[in-house]
């Protein structure tokens, strides 16, 4: 992946310095803008580098990039073939190849060594998107956001995404809130709370541990509810999507998503999709593949998962059940007489047994309702009882 070698730069003189325009200096380096366009977003092949003491060129190219690095060295970018080759550039004024990469790399957070980067879109009308790479090259953020000079100015950041909806990053690349709002503003300096807009209606999004809670729809879920759903988020296990629909149908893939981040929370094992075959056409969900190689769920069909269809009770009672065993929790049954045990499915009648006799799923009025769908709330409540 890197291939490196080090080659000595000899100074020369250029009695030009003074005339041209200080793109960054420190007290090694002093690096200045020769394009003609007047503070470009990506100052293509228009940069030259030179020897802060002695004011003498360090090398003839001519750079399309240059970033002061912590160590006090240069970062140093070359355009190409519609690619950017890097190099660090060192106090004794040695040059090293890094690595080549598709994007541009605008500037460094000085605290975590991050790197932001940019993604040419269509360079002569200065549309790029938006990303950010860690200090060895490795993508944290996919260039898929809107472009602006003050992104990631401070270390929580309301991103644009090019799909036009916006949601909350750190500079460490951690996504706060989810992409999935038409408008998002801080409502002070503090951050503590977010002004939110989805599908044309008004939301309040308040800061906790693990990122926000919707206060908003929390206070449409109902009493019986409340004390599961706040412990959920609180674990960080809803995302901002599900909190925005407490009273409705769970999806298959919302499920999924639920029983995936509790068993990592529980057992703090990290499940590694690498290498691992998607035996589904219809859906590349992550939490859905590892909801699968735990050997927790199945496809409706071999190759197909249906993710947007809603859960029965019945389902969620194999998947609980899958999940407990996955989990080394006891297994131990007691027969229950349900009014109507006799619309539970084969295939899922041990699994009913199992979870109610853990009391992870009960019935009501002693009907189970098998074939009956699972809102969101309820999927809650069934999460934090195995929690």
């Amino acid at each position: 992946f890197f291939s490196i070698f080090s080659s000595k730069i000899y100074a020369t003189n250029n009695s030009i310095l003074n005339q041209e325009n200080l793109y960054l200096e420190n007290e090694f380096f002093k690096v200045i803008y020769f394009g003609k366009e007047k503070n470009p977003i990506i100052p293509i092949n228009s940069l030259k580098i030179f020897n802060k003491k002695t004011n003498d060129l360090i090398d003839e190219k001519l750079w399309s990039s240059a970033i002061l690095l912590n160590n006090g060295n240069l970062l140093l970018g070359e355009y190409k073939n519609n690619q950017f080759s890097y190099y660090e550039l060192d106090k004794q004024l040695e040059k090293t190849f890094l690595i080549t990469l598709d994007y541009y790399i605008k500037t460094i957070d000085k605290d975590t060594g991050n790197y932001i980067i940019l993604n040419i879109l269509d360079l002569k009308n200065n549309s790029f998107s938006l990303g950010l790479i860690d200090k060895e090259f490795n993508i944290i953020l996919e260039p898929i956001f809107e472009y602006k000079e003050t992104n990631f100015s401070k270390k929580i950041d309301i991103l644009k995404v090019l799909n036009g909806k916006y949601g909350v990053y750190s500079i460490y690349g951690k996504g706060i809130v989810e992409p999935i709002f038409d408008n998002l503003s801080f409502n002070d300096e503090t951050k503590k709370t977010i002004n939110a807009v989805y599908q044309n209606k008004p939301y309040i999004l308040e800061k906790i541990e693990k990122g926000y809670k919707n206060i908003t729809t929390l206070k449409n879920i109902d009493v019986w509810a409340r004390d599961s759903v706040l412990n959920c988020i609180n674990l960080g296990i809803v995302s901002d999507s599900l909190q925005l629909k407490f009273k409705e149908n769970i999806t298959r893939k919302e499920f999924c998503e639920l029983i995936v981040k509790l068993y990592e929370i529980k057992t703090g094992i990290k499940i590694d999709l690498k290498n691992q075959k998607n035996p589904f056409f219809d859906t590349n969900n992550q939490y859905v593949l590892k909801a699968y190689k735990l050997g927790i769920i199945n496809g409706k069909t071999k190759n197909q998962f249906e993710p947007n269809s809603f859960l029965t009770r019945e389902e969620a009672a194999i998947i609980i059940s899958n999940l407990i065993k996955a989990m080394g929790i006891s297994t131990k049954i007691d027969k229950i007489n349900y009014k109507d045990s006799n619309l539970i499915s084969n295939w899922a009648y041990e699994s009913v047994m199992l979870v109610s006799t853990k009391g992870i799923m009960e019935g009501n009025n002693n009907f189970f309702k098998p074939k009956d769908n699972i809102t969101v709330q309820q999927a809650l409540i069934i999460i934090f009882r195995i929690y």
